[in-house]
């Protein structure tokens, strides 16, 4: 399980519908992360359910 209070903007991770996104922001509530596929794209609040993991570089 992934603590979604030590995710920092500029974290790759990976959701469990396997996209690879990039955390924008940490909502810094235990649950929600602001993200978005690229850089300029559009973001979207993802849960902590929905993260499957870190992806190191």
């Amino acid at each position: 399980m992934i603590n979604v209070f030590d995710l920092t903007a500029g974290t790759r991770v990976e959701l469990v519908d396997g996209r690879q996104v990039t955390v924008r922001e940490n909502m810094e509530d235990g649950q929600w992360v602001q993200v978005s596929e690229d850089e300029g794209a559009e973001t979207e609040l993802a849960h902590s359910q929905d993260i499957l993991r870190v992806v190191e570089n």
